[in-house]
């Protein structure tokens, strides 16, 4: 009976062992085939991942190739009316130069200066007439002085001394003629009318030529 108790035992003993050592690679068994899911899982996320990452670039350069497109447009815009400004600036640097035309002195008229002689004989009177005693300063010769409101001819043959006209004293003014003493003498003559003392008479300008410049010298009066 012991030995039948005894092997019952073994067998027993055996029997556990036997079980034991198949249910380990059962439980091994299980859990690769659950690595090996993980692992799919893993692959298929990263797979995932890299489609999203290739969608994703593709639409990155579809939209920087778009963006491209939208500029060339704006910049052959811009060449094109950069283009379309330069005629402007170049007519305008052909109008900008202007060159400064010297101012040359004119030349004094000693062949034929009776003409210029004339209308400055016209302006010595309305000088007068004004009192305008600067403009006949700068025309009366070196040996004529100016005195109030009269001249003081000094270089003639007879010096004497003329009260300035007014409008009532030389009125109804008119050329006369002119006379040629010399290269550098002319008398212009004036007709005029006193109407305060109610008669006629003729002025004699006389212009002579000094330091280039003609000057009154004279204005004779010849009742």
């Amino acid at each position: 009976m012991k030995r039948l108790a005894v092997l019952s035992l073994l067998l027993l003993v055996l029997a556990a062992c036997n079980t034991t050592n198949e249910s380990a690679p059962n439980e091994n068994g299980a859990n690769n085939d659950v690595n090996e899911i993980e692992n799919n899982n893993e692959n298929n996320v990263n797979e995932e991942n890299e489609a999203d990452d290739v969608v994703n670039n593709n639409n990155n350069q579809t939209s920087n190739e778009e963006g491209q497109s939208k500029e060339e447009p704006q910049q052959s815009s811009s060449t094109s009316e950069s283009k379309e400004k330069t005629p402007k600036t170049t007519v305008e640097k052909k109008d900008s130069p202007k060159k400064t035309e010297k101012k040359e002195d004119k030349p004094v008229e000693k062949d034929n200066p009776e003409q210029m002689l004339i209308s400055m004989a016209e302006k010595v009177m309305e000088a007068q007439f004004n009192k305008d005693t600067d403009y006949l300063k700068s025309v009366i010769s070196k040996g004529t002085k100016i005195e109030g409101a009269s001249f003081s001819f000094n270089d003639v043959t007879y010096p004497h001394k003329q009260e300035f006209f007014t409008k009532e004293t030389a009125s109804e003014l008119s050329f006369r003629y002119p006379h040629k003493n010399s290269e550098e003498s002319y008398i212009i003559g004036y007709a005029a009318i006193d109407k305060v003392n109610d008669y006629s008479f003729v002025i004699d300008f006389e212009f002579v030529l000094e330091d280039g410049e003609w000057k009154m010298n004279d204005m004779d009066v010849n009742k």
